[in-house]
């Protein structure tokens, strides 16, 4: 895969580097957050054969390429100039409604949280099977679970 072009590719798709305020990547997504949205060609992802989906969500694009988002990133990150043109930030910023405030707080706070629980979840689950399973004692107090 050329991922200069690729890049290039995607530059267009974002409405170009002028457009694009941040840029980060999780382990197979681009996410952008951009000046304008209006100026982002949806029909062009959707065209693009590398790009396996395109989402909007959270004030950011996100496109889904899958593992080679690294390698893409570095090229994005080459061709954006790191001076791009200053933008009434203000003007830029869409309001948002206190329940989105809100919400967005709760789920921010609660999602590094969600391993955690899962984990204990599995513990538990685990506890109730060896029980069952009569290799574990249900009186023992080293094994007390709620």
């Amino acid at each position: 895969m050329n991922y200069k072009e690729f890049a290039k590719q995607i530059l267009a798709i974002v409405g170009g580097e002028d457009n694009i305020k941040s840029l980060v990547h999780c382990s197979t997504r681009l996410r952008f957050t951009l000046h304008n949205e209006d100026k982002i060609d949806p029909s062009k992802a959707k065209a693009n054969s590398k790009i396996l989906s395109d989402v909007m969500k959270g004030g950011q694009y996100q496109l889904v390429i899958g593992n080679d988002v690294d390698k893409v990133f570095n090229e994005l990150t080459k061709m954006i100039k790191t001076n791009n043109t200053p933008h009434d930030n203000n003007k830029d910023q869409k309001k948002q409604s206190i329940v989105n405030k809100v919400l967005s707080a709760i789920t921010g706070s609660i999602a590094p949280v969600i391993p955690l629980l899962a984990g204990a979840g599995m513990g538990k689950v685990l506890l109730i099977v060896l029980t069952m399973l009569g290799w574990l004692d249900k009186n023992d107090p080293n094994l007390l679970y709620p």
